[in-house]
């Protein structure tokens, strides 16, 4: 039997940021981080990254274990080095080569 305090600090954020670091980021425009502000201003943010896993329509959890933000609560905006879309683009490129398109509208 383990006696005392539990050793689990885990608290899970599901209406914020759980790191105020990460939103400093965010706040400052990823100052010093061109590739993140680029990626930012050309819409690749973590709603789109296949790491993503959305608690709601504003905050998710960052999946990728390579990145600095993996198992942090991040804005469905935010972005970071690490972004990949890489699940996306294998199914669109799986739908493509299957003959599976959307049918373009008249």
């Amino acid at each position: 039997m383990i006696h005392g305090p539990s050793r689990n600090q885990n608290h899970i954020v599901t209406e914020g940021w759980s790191n105020p670091d990460s939103q400093a980021r965010y706040v400052h425009g990823w100052l010093g981080e061109p590739k993140s502000a680029e990626q930012y201003r050309t819409g690749h943010g973590c709603l789109g990254c296949s790491s993503f896993a959305a608690f709601n329509a504003d905050w998710g959890l960052c999946c990728n274990q390579d990145s600095r933000h993996f198992t942090e609560t991040v804005f469905e905006h935010f972005t970071c080095p690490w972004f990949s879309d890489r699940d996306l683009q294998e199914d669109e490129d799986a739908d493509a080569a299957s003959g599976d398109r959307l049918p373009e509208s008249a």
